[in-house]
């Protein structure tokens, strides 16, 4: 699954390509892609080109995507450039693990072969190869799940103004 809007850095288009490499190796893989934007007609004809317009579900705009997050193995980003990855983090959230390109913020909460793996940007190929091996270990997969889940509570809203509060404290002591 991914989710983010039909937008050249999101780099949908690379994920198709790796997707179609996925699907060589297991037939049965399916993609779910949410969001919508103005790359969606390329991106739809460049899943039929490729040959897997009928594993590539394109679900549109979706107001709540935990319950697509509670069904889906992975999560994969592509982008070129992603400043926060907050839907990454809210996939962690959802205890799943990450497919991401080493890119912005993805850095800072894909811990790779830990929560997820990072691939460079634009490189089809690793995002295949990272993705299969991901969809066939299911005990990898579930254990970068949970780390993926733990990972995500240490990003939440609660968590970082405990740290700003404890940072204010640190900094209001060596005052004194």
């Amino acid at each position: 699954m991914c989710v983010a809007n039909f937008r050249p850095e999101k780099a949908h288009d690379v994920l198709l390509t790796a997707f179609a490499e996925v699907v060589k190796g297991l037939p049965d893989a399916r993609l779910v892609l949410v969001g919508d934007g103005p790359l969606r007609p390329a991106l739809e004809n460049q899943a039929y080109q490729l040959g897997i317009a009928a594993r590539v579900q394109f679900a549109g705009f979706v107001p709540d995507v935990w319950p697509l997050l509670g069904e889906a193995d992975v999560f994969v980003l592509p982008s070129r450039t992603e400043p926060s990855g907050i839907a990454a983090l809210e996939a962690m959230a959802a205890g799943l693990p990450v497919v991401a390109t080493r890119v912005g913020g993805l850095v800072e909460i894909v811990d790779s072969k830990r929560n997820g793996v990072l691939v460079e940007p634009n490189d089809p190929a690793a995002m295949a190869k990272e993705l299969v091996a991901l969809l066939d270990a299911p005990e990898t997969m579930a254990a970068m799940g949970e780390a993926s889940r733990r990972a995500a509570t240490e990003h939440s809203a609660d968590e970082m103004a405990r740290r700003y509060v404890d940072l204010y404290t640190r900094l209001g002591e060596g005052e004194s």
